[in-house]
C-alpha cells in the first residue's frame, strides 16, 4: 500500500479543485494550485541551497500566517521535520528549544525580528530566512528565497514513510522542560480523517484559524482539516474581539473553533445579543474545561456550541461531541474519535466503571511517537501501550466523556477529593463573575484548601462577603472555596489557557508579603 503523506492532500485538490481558495488572510488570498506550487518551489530552494532533507528540523519563528501553510506542506515533501516554535517565550526559553532540536535551517518572519536577534547571540544561525520585511545581507528574504531554484523540481524521496515525524510540537513545559511531541505524516492525517468525519466538513465549509500555529490546535482545528476536505480557511494572526462579528458575516464562516476565553470574550459583546451569525453552524471549544453557563448563553441565542477534548501528544483530537448531541450532553466533550481507544483507570492502572472519575488513558492512530531525544518521558507516558493523559475524566452509562479535571490541579482537602474545575463551573454561574479559577494551596488543619482568584464584570461590584454567601448553598463545604483572590486579569497562555501555576504562585507570594 502507497504512504499517504500529508503534502498529498495538495496534489489531489490542486487537480479536484485548482482555482478553490485554500487560504485568505487579510487582502491575500492563495488557491490551491498556487499553494501546491508555491510550497513546492520553497522545497525545492531549501533542498538546493540549504540542503534540507529526510530527518532534518526545520524551524519557524512565526505569528500565524499564510508563509507557515506553505513552509509546512514544503518540508513535507522533503521529508524534513517542522518545528514551530512559541513566540511568547523568552530567548533562553528559546534557545532551549533550538539546541534540543537542532534545526538546520530557521525560518522567522520580521514581526520577531526582536526576539529573533536575541535568539541568535545565544545559539547562532547560518540558514536563515526571513518571512516580509527588508532582511539583512547574510539572511535570505523569503520570496527571493523562493525563487532560486524555481525552475528546478523536487522529486519526492522513495523511502519516506508515513509514520515518519513530520512535527515537533513542544510542549508548553508547566511541569519541567519543553518536550518535543513527535507527530507524524499519520498522527495528522487521521486527525483530518476523524474531526472531518464526525463535524462532516465539506469543500464549501469556510473555518477560521485563531489558535497559534505554533501549538497543533491550530493546525488540527481545523486549519489541515479544511485542506484535506478541500475547504477554505481565514487566518487571522491573533485573535481580536474588535470586528470579530463583521469578519465572520464578510467570510460567511461556517466553523468557529475558540477556546471558552475567547467564547467569553464574544459573550460579552454588545453584538453577541443584536447580531445573529446564520453562516455559522457549529462553534467548537476545547483547551479548557468550558462553563456550562457559557454553554447554555450560546445555545440560547440559536448557536450550536459543542465540546471537544485533545492533547499536543494526540495530534489532539481525542474526544468531539457531535452537533446533534450538543444540546442533550451538555459539559461532554463527546465520545471518542474513530482513531482512538480510551479507558479510565484507578492508581493501580485497573479499568473503572461509569461515573467513577480516574486517569484518562490514550492509544489509536493520532497518538504521538513519543518525545525527541526524551526516551524516560516516553517510557513514563506509557503504560503497556497506552499514553497516560495526566487528566482526570469520567464517562455516562450512554458512553459521554467529562473531563473533570487534569490530576495535577486535583486537592485533597480533609480527606475528600476537590476538582478545581467543578468548583469553577459552579461559580461561573455568578452573573457578575467574569472569569475564575480555582486551586489549592497547604493548610496545617485541612492539607489542603480551594482559592478562588476572581475576575468581576465591568461595572459590577461583589464583595467577598457577599460572594461566599452565594455560593455556601451551592457548593459542600469542604469544596468551597476558603480565600477569594480579586484580579483585574488572570495569566494566560497563547491559546488562552489559565496559567494556574503562574496564578497559585503570585498568591503566595502576595500572602507572603502581608505576613
Amino acid at each position: 500500500m502507497r504512504e499517504f503523506l500529508l503534502h498529498q492532500m495538495l496534489s489531489y485538490w490542486r487537480k479536484e479543485a485548482p482555482d478553490n481558495i485554500a487560504l485568505i488572510q487579510e487582502e491575500r488570498q492563495i488557491s490551491y494550485e498556487r499553494l501546491f506550487r508555491r510550497s513546492g518551489r520553497l522545497a525545492s530552494s531549501l533542498s538546493h541551497i540549504f540542503k534540507i532533507g529526510k530527518g532534518d528540523r526545520v524551524a519557524v519563528l512565526s505569528n500565524n500566517c499564510i508563509e507557515m501553510v506553505e513552509i509546512l506542506f514544503a518540508v513535507s515533501r522533503l521529508g524534513a521535520i517542522f518545528v514551530p516554535i512559541n513566540i511568547r517565550l523568552t530567548a533562553p526559553e528559546v534557545e532551549f528549544i533550538l539546541s534540543d532540536c537542532t534545526p538546520k535551517a530557521l525560518i522567522f518572519n520580521f514581526n520577531q525580528k526582536k526576539l529573533y536577534n536575541e535568539v541568535n547571540q545565544l545559539f547562532p544561525f547560518e540558514q536563515c530566512i526571513q518571512i516580509n520585511g527588508q532582511a539583512q545581507p547574510d539572511i535570505h528574504p523569503y520570496e527571493a528565497f523562493l525563487s532560486y531554484k524555481a525552475g528546478i523540481p523536487v522529486e519526492e524521496s522513495k523511502d519516506l514513510k508515513d509514520s515518519d515525524t513530520l512535527m515537533l510540537i513542544y510542549t508548553s513545559g508547566t511541569t519541567g522542560k519543553p518536550k518535543g511531541a513527535m507527530l507524524s505524516h499519520s498522527n495528522n492525517i487521521w486527525n483530518c480523517i476523524a474531526t472531518s468525519h464526525l463535524l462532516n466538513i465539506t469543500k464549501e465549509d469556510v473555518a477560521i484559524t485563531i489558535l497559534p500555529l505554533f501549538h497543533i490546535g491550530g493546525w488540527g482545528l481545523y486549519l489541515l482539516p479544511m485542506l484535506f476536505q478541500g475547504g477554505k480557511t481565514v487566518i487571522e494572526e491573533q485573535f481580536n474581539p474588535d470586528g470579530i462579528f463583521d469578519l465572520v458575516d464578510n467570510h460567511k464562516i461556517t466553523i468557529f473553533m475558540g477556546v471558552p476565553t475567547i467564547y467569553n470574550m464574544i459573550s460579552q459583546m454588545e453584538e453577541f445579543n443584536t447580531r445573529f451569525l446564520d453562516s455559522i453552524r457549529m462553534f467548537v471549544t476545547g483547551g479548557a474545561p468550558c462553563p456550562i453557563s457559557l454553554i447554555e448563553s450560546y445555545q440560547a441565542k440559536g448557536y450550536v456550541l459543542t465540546q471537544g477534548f485533545g492533547m499536543t501528544e494526540t495530534s489532539p483530537t481525542v474526544f468531539l461531541m457531535r452537533p446533534e448531541d450538543s444540546l442533550a450532553k451538555k459539559g461532554s466533550v463527546g465520545k471518542p474519535v474513530i482513531s482512538c481507544e480510551v479507558k479510565i483507570v484507578d492508581d493501580n492502572f485497573n479499568e473503572l466503571p461509569p461515573n467513577t472519575p480516574g486517569e484518562l488513558c490514550i492509544r489509536g492512530k493520532v497518538v504521538c511517537e513519543g518525545y525527541w531525544n526524551r526516551p524516560q518521558s516516553t517510557k513514563e507516558a506509557t503504560q503497556n501501550g497506552w499514553f497516560q493523559s495526566g487528566d482526570m475524566a469520567r464517562f455516562d452509562e450512554d458512553g459521554f466523556f467529562y473531563i473533570v479535571d487534569r490530576k495535577k490541579n486535583m486537592l485533597i482537602s480533609g480527606g475528600e477529593n476537590v476538582y478545581p474545575a467543578e468548583v469553577e463551573d459552579i461559580l461561573f454561574q455568578h452573573t457578575d463573575i467574569l472569569e475564575v479559577s480555582v486551586f489549592g494551596i497547604p493548610d496545617k488543619k485541612w492539607g489542603e484548601i480551594p482559592v478562588a482568584a476572581v475576575v468581576i464584570m465591568p461595572g459590577a461590584e461583589l464583595s467577598k462577603q457577599a460572594f461566599k454567601e452565594w455560593f455556601q448553598s451551592r457548593l459542600a463545604r469542604y469544596k468551597q472555596p476558603k480565600e477569594i483572590y480579586f484580579l483585574d486579569e488572570l495569566p494566560k497562555n497563547a491559546t488562552g489557557k489559565i496559567l494556574k501555576k503562574d496564578l497559585k504562585e503570585e498568591y503566595l507570594s502576595a500572602q507572603a508579603s502581608l505576613v
